[in-house]
Parts: structure tokens; sequence; C-alpha cells
């Protein structure tokens, strides 16, 4: 019995963490949603009740239309191309010999720099004037503007987030290409299989489940980024890059419309928990089949 007993409080030990983890955000999480109810401003901090009015003055603005516009394309452009570049740099390493697993460390090097470091190191890159990155395509006759122009901002802040991101996805993909078993793929030789139906047949089917993953990691940081576009163009050159996280910043403290921010942070909130159950249960059915 004494055995039996320890056994359950080991149990509740180990689960206690994330128990408290959620019971805090579940906390927090409730009160949003109560404080989005409510008339609440950093000059009258009274909780007055306020009904849906916010959610109704939401669902009826421009402005968080438009940025959520921004934000869907913003999402769509940098999971796409992290996803392709991240596999496509999978499984080139995955080719290489134990001499060259050093390009390995340097792949993750943006990794291991803060976003907000490696926003304001491409700012200084982008600059129109003296930038890196202009002196060196000037030869191509390329002289963009790049976060100083409305057209090209939000796509130059894109070019960022791939540069951060891509070896998130990288390691996740090279994490399942380790894992791939051999016997699927000596079976395709025996059945006189080539490199381009290996990949079709035995490569794709299996790396499903983790590029499902890596899918709802990077839809989750993109469809809330704030870093990269706040430390370069805060939202500008006018609102060309202001994306909900930005607009919800914009609206609590620069606006001191609180329970209205809080308003929009719950709709996003819902829409990506929508997102993400979404990929978890595909990612579920592939983990089945």
């Amino acid at each position: 019995m004494r055995r039996y007993n320890d056994a359950y409080a080991y149990a509740y030990a180990l689960t206690a963490p994330t128990l408290i983890i959620l019971v805090v955000f579940m906390m927090a999480f409730l009160f949003a949603v109560y404080m989005s109810l409510t008339h609440y401003t950093l000059l009258n901090q009274v909780l007055s009740f306020d009904g849906l009015a916010h959610y109704n003055q939401v669902m009826h603005s421009p402005e968080f239309w438009e940025s959520a516009w921004i934000t869907i394309k913003y999402t769509v452009v940098t999971v796409t191309v992290q996803l392709v570049l991240g596999f496509a740099i999978a499984l080139a390493l995955h080719e290489l010999t134990t001499e060259h697993r050093i390009l390995q460390a340097i792949v993750i090097l943006p990794l291991m720099i803060p976003p907000v470091m490696s926003s304001i190191i491409w700012q200084v890159m982008m600059n129109p004037s003296g930038g890196i990155l202009n002196y060196v395509l000037q030869p191509l006759g390329v002289n963009s503007q790049w976060l100083a122009s409305s057209s090209t901002a939000i796509w130059s802040i894109a070019l960022i987030d791939v540069w951060i991101y891509t070896p998130f996805v990288t390691l996740i993909l090279l994490a399942g290409l380790k894992a791939l078993p051999v016997e699927p793929y000596e079976a395709s030789l025996v059945d006189g299989a080539n490199v381009v139906q290996q990949f079709r047949w035995v490569t794709l089917p299996y790396l499903r489940p983790y590029i499902i993953i890596a899918a709802t990691f990077r839809i989750i940081g993109s469809l809330n980024v704030f870093d990269e576009v706040y430390a370069t163009t805060a939202g500008g050159p006018g609102v060309s890059t202001t994306t909900l996280s930005v607009e919800i910043y914009k609206m609590g403290f620069q606006g001191n419309l609180l329970s209205y921010a809080v308003a929009i942070a719950v709709v996003l909130f819902i829409v990506v928990l929508v997102i993400t159950q979404y990929l978890l249960r595909l990612w579920k059915e592939e983990e089945e089949h």
C-alpha cells in the first residue's frame, strides 16, 4: 500500500508544474476576456462592464482588418519560405559526412541571436543610403528602399524572419530525417525507384508529422510577430507593417484603449487556437497512420 501511495505521490509531483502553469494561464486568459468586456484605460482603471461593445468595434474596424490582412500575407509568405528552405537545408545537412558537421552549427547561428538584435542588424544592413545590401546589389541594378518604403517594408521584415527562423525548421526536419527507417528505402531500391520517387513516396510521407509540427510552431510565431516589426519599422511606413500584435500594442499603450486592445488579443488567440488544434489533429492522424 505504501509503495502504491508513493507512486501516486511521485506522479502528482511530476504533473504539478504543468498543472500550475495551466491554472495560471487560464486565470490570465479569463481575466483578459473579462477585461475585454469592460471599459478600462490607463487613466480610468475601473472595470466598468461594457458588454460586447469592443468586439463589435473590432469586427467593424478597418484598421483591424487591414492589420489582419497584413498578418495573413506575412504568415503565408514566411512560413512557406521557411518550410521550403528548411527542408532543402535539412536534406543537404543530412547528406554531410562527419567532417562537415560543423556546418550544422553554422546553420543554427541565427537562432542564437535574440530576434530584436537580429532585426537591428538587418535594419542597418538595409539602410538605403549606406547599407551593405544596396552596396552589394547595386551592380545588379538593385537600389531598394527596403524598410523605408511602404511597398517593400513588410517583405523586408519577412526576409529577416526567414533568416532568423529557417534554422528552427531545419533542426526539426533534420531530426525527422535522422529518425527515418532504412527498410523502406531498401525496399524502394529493390522495386527500382529513383531518387525522385524515393523522395515522393518514402521521405515525404515519413516526414509529414515533422513538417506539420514545424508549420504549427512557425504559424503561431508569424501570427504573433512583434519583435522584428517593432524593432525595425514600429508598424510603418504609415501602417504598411502594422501586424495584429503591433496594432494591439498601439491601441493599448499609445491609444490608451486597453480593453479594446485586449479584445483584439482575444480574437487573435482564438484564431491561433483554432489553427493549432486543426494542425495538431492532422499531426495525430499522421502519427497514427
